[in-house]
């Protein structure tokens, strides 16, 4: 009777310590995947990011565009557009 009972808590020790190995795979594999996912958010976040911050840019670009007109005969040339002259430059005494 006493093998009996021995072989028997050896078996749920046995069973007992391959289900508690199982479910720390389990748990290994589920945190790996967690950190995957977390990864892949904050990559597509950024994505988002850089993708919104370039839509900006191009409608202020496209904004500034609108602001010169097609005839450009009538466009009063904005003075910060001018380069500067070098006064020192030959061309110039012509």
């Amino acid at each position: 009777m006493f093998n009996i009972v021995t072989y028997g808590l050896i078996g749920a020790l046995a069973v007992s310590s391959a289900f508690g190995g199982y479910q720390l795979i389990q748990k290994t594999r589920l945190e790996k995947a967690l950190a995957a996912s977390q990864f892949e958010t904050s990559f597509a976040r950024g994505a988002e990011a850089t993708c919104n911050a370039r839509l900006a840019n191009i409608q202020k670009r496209e904004d500034r565009n609108n602001e010169v007109p097609d005839n450009l005969r009538d466009f009063p040339v904005p003075f910060n557009w001018l380069l500067p002259t070098d006064p020192g430059d030959p061309a110039d005494s012509n």
